[in-house]
């Protein structure tokens, strides 16, 4: 929540005036004002409709929306204790190496940029010239290719 969203909620929610919110804040009144009389931006507007179709297919679905495919594939949720890396210890080792490797001995000057480059390295070092353990020292690449090449032999 924006500082400028949070003294809008102030206002309506426990009748803090806008003014006494902006004193406490250490923002000007004209500067919140004006955030609030701006019209959406495209990013707002963008969840706002996302939001809208969320809610239509729910109420399509008669308020069940995905859960009896859910049930029919026999998902479960598999959850332990709050802030237990366990739950999810592939992901964590996933991103740890990724940190390590490549995002800590980098500078990025945007968080685009960042994205770009994380998601190259992912790409083209990380699944198909990295060696990884777990694949008996072959790349995830490699390892897939290995596996496809030998259902195919065992199904010939």
């Amino acid at each position: 929540m924006s500082v400028a969203a949070f003294i809008a909620s102030q206002r309506t929610e426990h009748d803090v005036p806008h003014a006494l919110a902006c004193r406490a804040l250490g923002v000007s009144q004209s500067w919140f004002y004006k955030w609030r009389d701006r019209p959406p931006t495209p990013r707002q507007d963008r969840r706002v409709r996302l939001a809208d179709a969320v809610r239509k297919v729910f109420d399509d679905s008669g308020g069940t929306y995905g859960s009896p495919r859910i049930a029919r594939w026999k998902v479960r949720q598999s959850m332990g204790r709050v802030g237990s890396c366990f739950d999810n210890a592939v992901a964590e080792a996933t991103f740890s190496t990724i940190k390590v490797e490549y995002v800590h001995r980098r500078q990025f000057r945007t968080r685009t940029e960042a994205r770009i480059k994380i998601a190259t390295w992912i790409t083209d070092f990380y699944n198909r010239r990295r060696r990884h353990s777990v694949c008996d020292g072959r790349s995830p690449i490699d390892n897939e290719r290995s596996a496809v090449q030998a259902l195919e032999a065992q199904a010939a």
